[in-house]
C-alpha cells in the first residue's frame, strides 16, 4: 500500500522511539548492516546489526586497496574487545556521518516492510502457478 510505505520512509526520530518503546511491534528482530566510509581509494567498514532500539556495531574494517592475492588480510579485533573509549569514538563518528539509533530503528522497520511485501508477492505467484 502506497500510504504504508511513504509513512514508513517518513520515519521520525519521535516515531523509532516509540516503536522502540512498544512491546507490540511485530517484525523482524534485526538486520545486517554495512557502513563504508570512502576516503580515495581506503574504505572504512562498519560491520553492524539494526534491531528496533537501534544498531551495534560488530566490527571495524580498513580494507586494503591492493589487496595480495596470496596473504590473508588482518581485519581487526572484534568490536566488544576494543577500549570503551575506542568504542565511543568509533559510534560518534558514524553518528556524525548519520548513523544513529533512529536510523538503525528505520532500517529494521524497512526491512520488514520489504520482507512483508515480498512475501505477499510470493503467495500471489504461488495461488496463480497453483490455479493454472
Amino acid at each position: 500500500d502506497e500510504d504504508e510505505d511513504e509513512e514508513a520512509e517518513e520515519l521520525d526520530p519521535e516515531l523509532a522511539e516509540e516503536l522502540k518503546d512498544d512491546m507490540e511491534y511485530v517484525g523482524m528482530e534485526y538486520v545486517d548492516f554495512n557502513v563504508h566510509v570512502v576516503k580515495g581509494d581506503r574504505i572504512l567498514t562498519a560491520e553492524c546489526v539494526a534491531d528496533i532500539g537501534g544498531y551495534t556495531i560488530q566490527q571495524v574494517l580498513l580494507e586494503d586497496p591492493n589487496p595480495k592475492e596470496d596473504v590473508i588480510a588482518y581485519e581487526g579485533p572484534e568490536f566488544a574487545t576494543l577500549d570503551e573509549e575506542l568504542q565511543e569514538g568509533f559510534v560518534q563518528y558514524l553518528e556524525e556521518r548519520g548513523v544513529d539509533s533512529a536510523l538503525g530503528a528505520w532500517i529494521v522497520v524497512m526491512a520488514s516492510d520489504k520482507e512483508d511485501r515480498e512475501y505477499a508477492t510470493w503467495l500471489e505467484k504461488v495461488k496463480a502457478f497453483v490455479a493454472e
